[in-house]
């Protein structure tokens, strides 16, 4: 069985120390509350968090290996943001988050979510919105199916284990059609009042923003949550 600490730790050493934040993190941190608490989930080595802290937000970064979350609390100092940052390792596929209940103005995980079987995911919501405060929002994305060409990618690398769940080499990979994201947001116990689904298109916007398929885009699903 595949060991995903050792796996992202792998991934985040080839993340250039230059990679910039991603446009996503600077359109949704307009709509951010000023001096939020924010969430960031699967953010790996900071980036995104990073951008958080020099608008001037607290920022709470949490991914399941170590070595990037030490490369984000070094960035932070660098840039005298340390003491606006805490980092947490956490395991998302356990369907839990070591974080007290109405603790954050914003939950935000860019490309993080994608990788859980749907019972877990749905914990995983559950959880995201316990976190949130009162008025609080989520600003989550996860591939989609949608995006032919990030499926036909897919396609060459993975195998099909039953209707948008793949394995890649022994790691999951989700691409979930919107009607099945709102399933599981209402198998968290989230009110359809409180939840919408759309698409997005997200453009890749700086030189090392590079992925394995070429894109210079993505199509996501996007998941906002307003509680």
């Amino acid at each position: 069985m595949i060991n995903l600490q050792d796996f992202w730790n792998k991934n985040s050493a080839r993340i250039p120390d230059d990679k910039g934040h991603s446009i996503y993190a600077a359109e949704k941190e307009t709509d951010f509350p000023r001096n939020a608490m924010v969430c960031d989930l699967g953010g790996g080595t900071g980036t995104d968090s990073i951008y958080f802290l020099s608008k001037g937000h607290r920022v709470v970064l949490v991914d399941i290996a170590d070595e990037p979350l030490a490369k984000a609390e070094a960035q932070a100092d660098k840039l005298s943001y340390a003491d606006r940052l805490k980092t947490v390792q956490c395991d998302f596929s356990l369907g839990t988050l070591p974080l007290e209940d109405a603790s954050f103005d914003v939950v935000y995980s860019r490309l993080a979510l994608h990788y859980f079987e749907s019972k877990v995911l749905s914990r995983l919501f559950a959880e995201v919105y316990r976190i949130l405060r009162p008025n609080g929002s989520t600003y989550l994305t996860l591939k989609s199916p949608d995006d032919a060409a990030e499926m036909a990618f897919l396609a060459t690398t993975a195998k099909e284990t039953e209707e948008g769940v793949f394995d890649e080499e022994g790691r999951i990979k989700t691409r979930y059609t919107i009607e099945r994201l709102k399933k599981i947001l209402l198998d968290a116990g989230i009110p359809s009042d409180k939840f919408e689904v759309a698409t997005y298109t997200e453009k890749l916007g700086n030189d090392n923003d590079v992925v394995k398929s070429g894109n210079d885009e993505f199509i996501v699903n996007q998941v906002i949550i307003r509680k």
